[in-house]
């Protein structure tokens, strides 16, 4: 599975890995569906109960029941959908906070580099 040993590239990249993760988690029951996007995260006392999703392709909005939901948009997305509000990519780069949290709200920031090299730059044939 890896390419160059652990702790490796995954052989295939990226896709490899996604299409990997979406067998197993259909093999266990989930349902994964792509072209859509989440207007809402619906919850009912203080537990998350589904989300109200578009179909991009059709314009179609439908209502998901289901008891976990996980999302990879950042804390203040996130948040905005689980109070129903509107915001857009400007107000997450001015750090607006679209409603009260009772914590600090901090982004995810991150940065890749690639770097291509005949001479090793590390001293395993990992990533670093």
């Amino acid at each position: 599975m890896l390419r160059f040993g652990a702790p490796g590239i995954v052989e295939g990249g990226c896709g490899a890995l996604t299409a990997e993760l979406q067998r197993h988690v259909t093999e266990q029951g989930a349902e994964v569906r792509l072209q859509c996007e989440v207007q809402q995260i619906l919850h009912s006392d203080g537990q998350v109960a589904g989300v109200r999703a578009r179909n991009k392709t059709n314009g179609e909005e439908y209502l998901l029941h289901a008891p976990v939901i996980i999302s990879d948009l950042g804390p203040r997305a996130t948040n905005a959908l689980l109070n129903n509000v509107q915001i857009r990519q400007a107000d997450v780069l001015q750090h607006h906070t679209p409603t009260a949290v009772e914590y600090p709200v901090h982004e995810a920031i991150g940065l890749k580099v690639h770097f291509l090299s005949d001479v090793s730059l590390i001293p395993h044939k990992g990533i670093m």
